[in-house]
């Protein structure tokens, strides 16, 4: 969205993520405008897999800066919450 030299907008790119966390199978896919350099966006949560089964919300990614290997620092945060129909795994 715009050029690799531009740092100051704070949306810089579309993006789409895959979440895997600990366990089988276990993701959740959020989709979004990409952070730029000490940037904070939010993303919708378009659902997950397993124990994320019919979840949907928002994420919120805050770029913290840029750590020592050159590369980004950021805290991702999840807001969800489950449709009713979904199924639950124990």
């Amino acid at each position: 969205m715009v050029p690799l030299s531009d740092v100051t907008t704070p949306a810089a790119t579309f993006v789409t993520e895959l979440y895997s966390l600990p366990g089988d199978n276990q993701n959740i896919i959020a989709d979004g405008s990409g952070a730029n350099l000490f940037a904070t966006v939010h993303r919708a949560v378009l659902g997950g897999t397993l124990l994320f089964e019919g979840v949907s919300g928002q994420m919120v990614e805050k770029n913290l800066g840029v750590n020592k290997s050159g590369t980004c620092n950021l805290r991702i945060t999840f807001h969800l919450k489950r449709s009713e129909g979904a199924r639950r795994f124990n």
